[in-house]
């Protein structure tokens, strides 16, 4: 996993763009460091206790969600995962009457309330419907 490739699905669409607009490792690395600082629960202590556990949630999407040669985190699933966190229940339905297995995470708590539904796809599943997912939604 890249050092900086698990941040971006906490990026709103502005923040993408400034952050691509970055040529250069060092500057990225930068702009990461600004990022989780301003996300730091208890600033001027270590260690920024959201950041680890973005950090834990990344390696437990790579480690249960890779895909068609993609790390986890990079799937839909490893992404709703890795800015949701575990879901309160999951329910899987097998395929019937021509329609491809379901996958449904239910949340009951936290910033996402309800129901998000991923469709088998390939050797993966996709997110049914767009799910707006940043740093707000963590």
């Amino acid at each position: 996993m890249q050092a900086d490739a698990d941040l971006r699905p906490l990026l709103t669409e502005e923040e993408l763009a400034e952050w691509s607009s970055l040529a250069e490792a060092e500057a990225r690395r930068a702009y990461e460091e600004a990022f989780w600082e301003r996300f730091d629960p208890t600033p001027g202590t270590e260690p920024n206790e959201l950041r680890e556990i973005w950090q834990q949630r990344v390696q437990r999407a790579d480690l249960n969600y890779g895909a068609e040669g993609r790390e986890g985190h990079e799937t839909d699933r490893g992404r709703v995962l890795a800015v949701l966190g575990l879901p309160d229940e999951i329910e899987a339905r097998a395929p019937e009457g021509g329609v491809p297995p379901v996958e449904i995470w239910r949340y009951s708590r936290g910033a996402h309330v309800g129901e998000i539904r991923f469709v088998r796809a390939g050797d993966g599943y996709r997110l049914e419907n767009p799910l707006p997912l940043s740093a707000q939604a963590f």
